[in-house]
């Protein structure tokens, strides 16, 4: 998988540094150019403005007017403190990295910045689900990153019947290369007889291209065993397609609970 740009987006959780440094280290292994969005939510400066808006102080827990400046000023000022972060994970100061403030929803800032990127990152705490719509979209591949997770170790390819055999294992294989160790492939498909067809065509295509890896299939209420290896803590996860053979709600509810990256791939 040849990454040359990525883009990511982040908001004023405590998660942020975390993402920022782990792209940092992609953008730095792949020689990338990195986009960093720093979206504020409209939501808190909306309510601010309500003239009911009110907050507690500290310590003395007496409520007082929420000021729309002063959340303004708070905002720009954690914009500020990313890029400074940024520019610190980074350790360049090359044009081929850049930091930029949005406002509004974070799925919409990437959904505009990403049509020239080969890579999209996030965060999945808080995963919002319409993340996954970014894909359907002609996001060619997201990457969800859980806190503290590294991309190192072995691959764990879920895909749908619906993807082309063929396809699958030459994005699988491309995606092994550029994060790690080893390549498990697994189909999930409501059909056994299509999902022995598919497993059989993906051997192939990897013995065609000297590969060593395992081909299994997921049982048909094989959620439970996914969810082990994405709460496992080791290695890296891709799906292709794998959120139409799984159901969109089981799909966001593994991410949600994951600790480890997500490739996402349109199938």
């Amino acid at each position: 998988m040849k990454i040359r740009r990525i883009v990511t987006a982040f908001g004023v959780g405590p998660d942020s540094g975390s993402i920022l440094a782990a792209v940092a280290a992609l953008a730095a292994l792949h020689d990338a150019e990195l986009e960093a969005l720093f979206v504020e939510g409209d939501d808190l400066s909306r309510f601010a403005a309500l003239p009911f808006a009110r907050e507690l102080g500290f310590p003395s827990a007496a409520p007082r007017r929420l000021d729309p400046e002063a959340v303004a000023r708070s905002l720009q000022a954690r914009a500020r403190e990313a890029r400074i972060r940024l520019a610190a994970a980074t350790g360049r100061t090359d044009p081929r990295w850049s930091f930029r403030a949005a406002r509004g929803s974070l799925v919409e800032a990437l959904r505009a910045a990403s049509p020239q990127a080969d890579l999209v990152v996030v965060g999945n705490r808080p995963w919002d689900p319409a993340a996954l719509q970014l894909v359907r979209a002609g996001v060619a591949t997201l990457l969800v990153l859980p806190p503290g997770a590294k991309l190192a170790g072995p691959l764990y390819g879920v895909c749908a019947t619906t993807t082309a055999p063929a396809q699958a294992v030459t994005t699988l294989c491309a995606l092994a290369d550029a994060i790690g160790d080893g390549l498990t492939v697994v189909v999930a498909g409501p059909g056994d007889d299509e999902a022995v067809s598919w497993q059989d065509a993906a051997a192939a295509a990897l013995k065609r291209q000297g590969r060593d890896a395992t081909v299994r299939r997921l049982p048909a209420k094989g959620a439970l065993d996914l969810s082990r290896v994405l709460q496992g803590g080791t290695g890296v996860a891709a799906f292709l397609g794998a959120e139409d053979a799984l159901g969109e709600s089981a799909a966001n509810a593994l991410l949600r609970a994951s600790r480890v990256p997500v490739f996402i791939c349109r199938g």
